[in-house]
């Protein structure tokens, strides 16, 4: 069914922001300092934040802190519910052709991304793509895979917000797969979406929108970010002082060309780099969280042939979630807002009772605004 594969990664972004986190100067000592960060409150625009709220804590004023705190027991990995009280802005919009041959596109037409996954605080078009409701800096991923054995000639995409096109990404002669992975400065109401440059049949694709915590270290006014637009009115691009702060973005994944056999309860080895932003890349596969917070995580899987299948995903010991491939198709996908520890690992296994051949899976992490 697939052939080859090639991965594109956006070198753009990586030179703009560091690829290291670092600690805060009080997380020595949590008596040496008293210092809490204040944010602002988020307003809910058309659709509800569904993010859990443990009821005990919150008549604690240190819940204001977006940090992640642990449980009184050492011996537990798991973090107080509390930090979940945050907003996070998280979309997941999908294409999935209705049969393995695909769907042909024409230049210039629109890749119809309306299948929801999850909208937390943002919007599916119906046309295809995902409404930004709140100003800020959001990591953008988008992955395809073409139908059959490849094109014989490249296959271009195009991302945009609105009209400013955001990225680009080419899947080459033969091969079936491209992955791409930004991190850009969008406004209230811009509309992303995916336009075909070139002809394609397409079998899936998979956009995701993340804003991340985006606090400024240096300002000691303020820690709270937000997106400053140009002087003029008619530019829709925002200023660089956006990518000054150090945004968390990992996008970890696996492909093999004819799949690859996996026993139940294996692993599977996510250590192909798309972007790495203050977040790293396991050798055994994975995303090894640097900052604890709150996370929006989306993972997608394309098996080489159908059949049931079950994927569970782990940070250390924890189970986060878990993904069934649907019935009479080989594909999977799932989002989830969680909050995660410092030197947790996201990992995923096959929890199928029995062999799965997987083609292609994609594994992103990406630290919400608070």
């Amino acid at each position: 069914m697939k052939k080859s594969h090639h991965f594109h990664k956006d070198e753009s972004s990586s030179s703009s922001s560091s690829s290291k986190c670092k600690k805060e100067s009080s997380s020595s000592s949590s008596s040496s300092s008293k210092r809490r960060v204040k944010k602002k409150g988020v307003k809910i625009i058309k659709k509800r934040c569904h993010i859990h709220k443990d009821e005990s804590s919150s008549s604690s004023s240190s819940s204001s802190s977006s940090k992640c705190k642990k449980e009184s027991s050492s011996s537990s990995s798991k973090c107080k519910k509390e930090c979940r009280k945050c907003k996070g802005v998280l979309g997941f919009a999908s294409f999935s052709a209705p049969t393995f041959g695909g769907t042909t596109f024409n230049p210039g037409e629109l890749i119809p991304l309306n299948n929801e996954v999850i909208a937390e605080c943002i919007d599916i078009s119906p046309l295809g793509g995902l409404v930004i409701k709140k100003s800020g800096t959001y990591g953008i991923t988008f992955n395809v895979n073409l139908a059959g054995s490849g094109q014989t000639t490249p296959a271009v995409f195009e991302i945009y917000a609105n009209a400013r096109l955001i990225a680009s990404v080419t899947v080459y002669p033969f091969a079936t797969l491209a992955k791409v992975a930004k991190i850009v400065c969008l406004e209230k109401n811009e509309v992303l979406q995916v336009k075909a440059a070139t002809t394609i049949t397409l079998y899936d694709a998979n956009l995701t929108a993340a804003r991340l915590d985006s606090h400024k270290h240096e300002s000691s006014s303020s820690s709270s970010f937000k997106c400053k637009h140009e002087s003029s009115s008619s530019s829709s691009t925002c200023k660089k002082e956006c990518r000054k702060c150090h945004e968390v973005l990992g996008y970890a994944s696996f492909s093999a060309n004819n799949g690859r056999l996996f026993d139940p309860d294996e692993f599977i080895p996510l250590n192909n780099e798309v972007i790495a932003e203050c977040t790293d890349i396991s050798p055994i596969g994975g995303l090894a969280i640097k900052k604890s917070g709150t996370y929006g995580i989306t993972f997608n899987a394309n098996l080489q042939s159908g059949t049931n299948a079950t994927f569970e995903i782990f940070a250390n010991a924890r189970l986060i979630a878990s993904v069934t491939v649907l019935p009479n198709t080989t594909l999977a996908k799932v989002g989830k807002i969680v909050c995660l520890e410092e030197n947790e690992v996201l990992q995923v296994k096959n929890a199928t009772a029995t062999q799965i051949n997987l083609f292609d899976a994609n594994l992103t992490a990406a630290k919400l605004d608070d």
